[in-house]
């Protein structure tokens, strides 16, 4: 099917050529038996691109280097001879799905009758080897001709000067959509053309300047990996010459979307932002704004290969999102995903810490103003030291908004310090603030005399502002759990929640954190439950 197609071709062309004889129009193949880089087919296929020249054995006497090309235009004394459409071609099998090492030529025509003497042949130049056809006699009209070959283990010897070498070349690496090769060259002596290569394969040629100097050719792709480029001295008798020596270039493309965007929220003074690299970046713009909020603003432009940022202007406390966008020569890249980060500020000192002086029994409550940090702690370490120098126990707290602790493993009549502090991701609070307290233990014989049932008493004052007392009674020693909701259900306070001793016990709720409304108190311990209405009012 291929060669009917190129029949139906070489046919068109014959019949419109303007000329004064019936035209020659052939088409070249090679389809079943690849040319071998090596006499006898033992190295590998030769690649798309290698040159194949057409010659004229003009002197009769068979192929040898002084046959010139076939002619490919007028002769410049008035000699009618014909001339041709082209004196060499390219293989191209891998391109036409025939595999490399084959080709199939374009239609080969002249513009009417032949030439005399009618001896034409086909070479390919190699390294180390070369292949030439048969003398071959054309035909007027359309035809098909499949050549027989000859391959000889020497390279082409022309006797002309081979083509000069390009000097100083240079590919570029940051022009958008190309790569610009610039070369120079001294002599135009056996130089036809020059040939410009990526990475071996041929992607371009072009015509000398009328005198030696500078020449540039921009190679448009879309390919944006790194390649080698080299340029060829081309003679349309000798082939190509010694080729240059390459230079890396690359075509810059659009960068593609950032990935991998975070941004920290457990650092200190700081939020840190990073991503992944992208490959075709040049420079990438931070971008910042409220969490919420639409509206992003240019935060900062850093330089690859860099990929993080770190942000030192932010405010504590502060919820904020960021963007970051790829840029090069090319143009922006998409904005990147959302990444949210945040971060905090050393703390200060708690302004009141109160601990309990034996007033419940069984338990050191300890108490602390925490208005200052419900928005800017994680919450409160509680460090329990007692005056004989023994090391000291440290609980924590993970509430910032909680403001009681109850310490259940206090010995009885012991006197401890107990200090508090408020913690964050910078670490403690400036200073510790302390107070002094202990807890005391009733006798078996007052703890079976202290109560006769499970007992919850009315809050007092109620309604209350910020605190109110809570009075209970136990039997016997239970496990207890004092709970706090809003009118929701939600729980707002845990005010006991572990083994209390019998007898009665009192505990002060503190409500500064929370807004006036309406709360329940609920005790549980073991099968007993009550509740308590509790009104604030602020």
């Amino acid at each position: 099917m291929r060669h009917l197609c190129y029949l139906i071709v070489i046919f068109l062309i014959t019949s419109v050529c303007p000329v004064y004889a019936q035209p020659v129009c052939v088409g070249f193949y090679e389809t079943e038996v690849p040319f071998d880089s090596v006499c006898g087919g033992i190295g590998h296929p030769i690649a798309d691109g290698t040159v194949v020249t057409i010659l004229w054995d003009v002197d009769s006497d068979g192929p040898d280097f002084t046959d010139p090309p076939v002619p490919t235009a007028p002769d410049p004394n008035g000699d009618p001879r014909p001339y041709f459409n082209y004196c060499y071609f390219l293989m191209n099998g891998s391109e036409l799905g025939l595999g490399p090492g084959l080709f199939y030529a374009p239609p080969f025509c002249s513009n009417g009758g032949l030439l005399t003497p009618n001896r034409i042949y086909l070479r390919i130049c190699l390294p180390s080897i070369r292949y030439e056809s048969l003398i071959l006699s054309l035909a007027p009209g359309p035809s098909e001709i499949r050549p027989s070959w000859t391959c000889t283990a020497a390279p082409c010897e022309w006797d002309i000067v081979p083509p000069p070498i390009a000097l100083n070349v240079q590919a570029s690496t940051i022009l958008c959509d190309y790569v610009q090769v610039a070369w120079s060259y001294s002599t135009s002596t056996g130089l036809d053309s020059f040939l410009i290569k990526r990475n071996g394969v041929r992607v371009g040629a072009v015509a000398p300047s009328a005198t030696p100097g500078n020449m540039h050719f921009n190679h448009y792709t879309m390919d944006s990996r790194w390649a080698l480029y080299t340029v060829v001295g081309w003679n349309n008798l000798y082939g190509e010459g010694e080729p240059s020596d390459a230079d890396s270039g690359r075509a810059r493309q659009l960068p593609g979307q950032v990935t991998g965007v975070t941004a920290s929220d457990t650092i200190c003074c700081r939020i840190v932002v990073s991503w992944n690299a992208c490959e075709q970046a040049a420079s990438y713009r931070i971008y910042r704004g409220l969490a919420g909020n639409p509206n992003m603003t240019l935060l900062y432009t850093v330089y690859a290969p860099q990929t993080t940022y770190e942000d030192v202007m932010s405010q504590p406390y502060t919820a904020y999102r960021y963007q970051i966008q790829a840029v090069n020569v090319c143009g922006e890249g998409p904005m990147s995903e959302f990444a949210g980060g945040s971060h905090d500020f050393p703390l200060g000192t708690i302004p009141q810490v109160v601990a309990s002086d034996g007033t419940y029994g069984n338990m050191v409550v300890v108490t602390w103003d925490n208005h200052l940090f419900t928005n800017t702690a994680r919450g409160y370490k509680i460090v329990r030291r007692y005056a004989s120098g023994e090391d000291p126990d440290t609980f924590y707290v993970h509430d910032p908004n909680e403001s009681t602790y109850q310490d259940l493993t206090a010995r009885p009549g012991f006197l401890y310090d107990y200090c508090v502090l408020a913690f964050n991701y910078c670490g403690n609070g400036q200073s510790e603030t302390c107070d002094t307290g202990y807890r005391v233990c009733l006798s078996a014989a007052g703890q079976e005399a202290a109560a006769a049932d499970f007992r919850l008493y009315p809050n007092y004052p109620n309604p209350f502002n910020a605190r109110t007392r809570i009075e209970f009674d136990l039997p016997h020693s239970e496990n207890v759990r004092l709970s706090v909701f809003d009118i929701a259900g939600r729980t707002v306070a845990i005010l006991a929640d572990g083994m209390m001793n019998a007898g009665h016990h009192q505990l002060d709720f503190n409500a500064a954190n929370l807004p006036s409304g309406v709360y329940i108190l609920r005790m549980d311990a073991s099968e007993f439950t009550a509740t308590q209405k509790l009104l604030l009012l602020k």
